[in-house]
């Protein structure tokens, strides 16, 4: 389901118990891709967004939107440094940090980018499913042209507040799934680092 206040609510009480890591049969792992999951069907694409990945599509120097394929999965790893968490992954040649970014609360909807810069302060909560640790809301799937390429990508998108159906018409309404992955070695002379990486909850 999509995060509403009162799930949110649970994930924060869960979140707060002494010693409590998330679930007790849950898998760890200290990096991830991120899934679409449309948890309800009245509330998706055709063809549905189920199960496609989170890429990003080049627009720029260090800036790509970020995109839904059936192709490569982007790999992820949670910077668990100064209080805020963001997601980060690795770009380019030498590997150097791009961020996953929203757009802020008073800013009008659009698609998120994967760039060079601070990320948007986001984690994987206890259930596995991505949390912006901005405002409560909810992920989208939303079909956009990008201008860079005069075409029409499924772009990731965040509506703040609880979102419903007819709510945003044209997009699905998504959870953003943690898949569990194994963080890969940086060659020399990288610009990244995976010291801060810090495992979360994933299927």
């Amino acid at each position: 389901m999509h995060v509403t206040l009162s799930s949110f609510a649970l994930v924060a009480a869960v979140s707060a118990l002494p010693n409590r890591q998330g679930r007790a049969d849950a898998a760890t792992a200290n990096a991830f891709t991120l899934v679409a999951h449309a948890p309800d069907p009245n509330v998706d694409l055709d063809p549905s967004v189920e199960g496609l990945v989170l890429s990003s599509a080049h627009t720029g120097a260090g800036i790509s939107v970020a995109v839904f394929t059936d192709g490569t999965p982007r790999l992820f790893y949670q910077n668990g440094t100064a209080g805020a968490s963001t997601l980060l992954t690795d770009s380019g040649s030498p590997p150097f940090p791009s961020s996953l970014q929203l757009q802020a609360i008073t800013e009008p909807r659009t698609a998120g980018s994967i760039s060079i810069g601070q990320g948007s302060p986001a984690y994987v909560g206890d259930f596995g499913t991505v949390i912006n640790g901005i405002e409560v809301g909810t992920f989208l799937a939303c079909p956009e042209v990008v201008p860079y390429y005069n075409q029409t990508f499924i772009t990731l998108q965040y509506v703040y507040g609880d979102a419903a159906a007819g709510d945003v018409p044209g997009c699905a309404i998504i959870d953003l799934q943690a898949r569990c992955a194994t963080l890969n070695d940086l060659p020399d002379g990288s610009i990244s680092n995976h010291h801060f990486a810090t495992d979360v909850v994933c299927q």
